[in-house]
């Protein structure tokens, strides 16, 4: 049931109806309820993954839980030398059952999504010393699976560590996992906000209902007047790497990012707008990752619930484990202040970049395009200082709007680079896109590429004006503004703004003629 589709929409207000209809001790089971039929409808059996995997969450949960409060009641009752004995057998015990919890989740998560390609891994490694070969099942996908995968051991973590109570009704975790409208996307939630807003959702009052109304028509207009025409210009060239020279390669890869950033962004304007329809606000997936000065800044503006997850359950720990503790007393030593504090994050930071590319798919291009970011930040980490006496040797100030004009372009171009990775089909076409690009005999390529796309001139001016438009409330809210906020005190603007994107999305939406409308990128992740 995908999201642009008559059904999800009959699906939805189906639910609304339901769930206001009915007392609030109820809407709790409406939510579980239409969360299970909706994935049901979408995958079928393949609902009994996620079924499973939060009854092991739940599951070890209540029994941390319950070591937890039997240490509590005879900790009073016990001498010093036993209490600490004590508690260290309860810490042994408890990272133990996560442990577990671990194996589950991320085991089913690489059953399913990567089992090929480590069977690939292992065939390349026989192939040197025999003919034998490795064959695995080709598993569906379940949906979403990435990513509750993460919110659960997020939840696992967070009760491991004593920052969350154990929640002791299961249907309530299993709501959280299946919750409908972050299922396919994210944004990854955190069960402390999430349970919160749950057990005291907010009222539908009309001005939240216009706002809700509001985001998912932005996300819509996003997705479908702008992404999907985008993709179209961008496919040409990556289904057919080389061929395409110069001004249209870059063009080519400009109009990916675009179909990227409003492809990804309008799904989760759409969502947050469905749950603020319930009461229940998704976290900030995006915050003008465009306006980035470098790239450590791209990523905590683009996916920000990813980068926050990975952040405190791979960065954190990894940096306060004893090896790298070992790593950190080493660095001590150095005379070198910044390096000092600098050198002990590296090794965490590998494993973060490979964590982040392999999580969006199962291929060694994704692992490149890990690494190309972790090469990216070393080299900018270990050459800041000598970095700065050169600004400072050429009286460059670092402040100035125009060093922010540059380092902003500087880190654009290092996105479109990881993009055009992401993109390719192969590491290897996407070298072949990159070094087309930076070719000048192909000038009247573009002109090419205009002729090969279905899209007319009202299409490319519908482009145009489309991102002049997304541009300029991308730097009025970088300024402190909102489009939110100016339609709620100005009714009348309101409502011009509400008519003219359903009037948008009739004449130049999915029932225009020029394209047909396609599914959400990030869904296949």
């Amino acid at each position: 049931m995908p999201y642009l589709s008559l059904r999800f929409l009959l699906f939805t207000a189906v639910s609304l109806a339901a769930y206001y209809a009915l007392p609030k001790k109820w809407k709790p089971a409406i939510l579980l309820i239409a969360s299970l039929t909706y994935y049901t409808l979408c995958s079928r059996l393949l609902v009994i993954p996620i079924i499973c995997l939060t009854a092991v969450i739940w599951g070890a949960g209540c029994l941390t839980g319950k070591w937890n409060d039997a240490f509590e009641m005879q900790k009073k009752e016990l001498s010093k030398e036993e209490r600490k004995a004590r508690k260290q057998s309860l810490r042994t015990r408890k990272r133990f059952l996560l442990a577990i919890e671990c194996v589950v989740g991320f085991g089913m998560l690489i059953a399913f999504k990567y089992l090929g390609f480590l069977a690939q891994i292992a065939n390349g490694v026989l192939s040197l010393f025999s003919s034998a070969s490795v064959s695995v099942p080709a598993f569906l996908l379940p949906l979403g699976i990435s990513y509750y995968t993460l919110s659960m051991i997020g939840y696992a973590a967070d009760v491991y560590y004593g920052k969350i109570a154990p929640e002791k009704n299961y249907f309530r975790l299993l709501l959280f996992a299946s919750y409908f409208p972050h299922i396919v996307e994210g944004p990854i939630a955190e069960y402390k906000s999430f349970s919160v807003q749950l057990c005291a959702p907010q009222a539908l009052t009309y001005d939240r209902f216009m706002r809700a109304g509001e985001r998912i028509l932005l996300g819509l207009m996003k997705k479908m007047l702008l992404a999907d025409r985008a993709g179209m210009i961008a496919d040409i060239v990556f289904n057919d790497p080389g061929t395409y020279r110069s001004l249209a390669a870059v063009f080519a890869i400009g109009m990916y990012a675009v179909q990227l950033y409003m492809d990804f962004s309008g799904c989760i304007d759409l969502v947050c707008g469905v749950s603020e329809l319930f009461g229940i606000d998704l976290a900030q997936n995006f915050r003008r990752p465009f306006f980035s000065k470098s790239v450590q800044e791209f990523w905590r503006r683009w996916h920000i619930t990813l980068g926050a997850w990975i952040k405190n359950y791979i960065f954190f720990p990894l940096s306060l484990s004893r090896w790298n503790g070992r790593l950190t007393a080493k660095a001590g030593k150095l005379q070198n202040v910044y390096y000092r504090s600098t050198l002990p994050m590296l090794m965490p930071l590998l494993f973060v970049w490979l964590f982040m590319g392999i999580w969006h798919g199962a291929s060694w291009k994704y692992v490149l395009y890990g690494l190309y970011y972790y090469a990216l930040i070393l080299l900018g980490l270990l050459l800041e200082p000598a970095f700065a006496r050169i600004c400072s040797a050429l009286h460059i100030d670092r402040k100035s709007r125009k060093w922010s004009a540059f380092r902003i372009l500087r880190t654009t171009v290092l996105v479109l680079i990881g993009l055009t990775l992401f993109r390719a089909q192969t590491a290897t076409e996407a070298v072949r896109i990159l070094a087309s690009a930076f070719r000048i005999d192909g000038l009247y390529d573009l002109l090419a590429l205009k002729n090969a796309c279905s899209l007319s001139i009202q299409d490319y001016l519908l482009l145009v004006l489309g991102i002049g438009a997304m541009a300029f409330l991308s730097l009025r809210e970088e300024r402190g503004g909102s489009l939110f906020d100016a339609l709620e005190k100005r009714p009348a603007l309101r409502w011009v703004f509400c008519t003219s994107a359903i009037l948008l999305l009739i004449l130049f939406g999915v029932y225009g003629t020029a394209y047909t409308a396609q599914p959400f990128v990030y869904a296949q992740f």
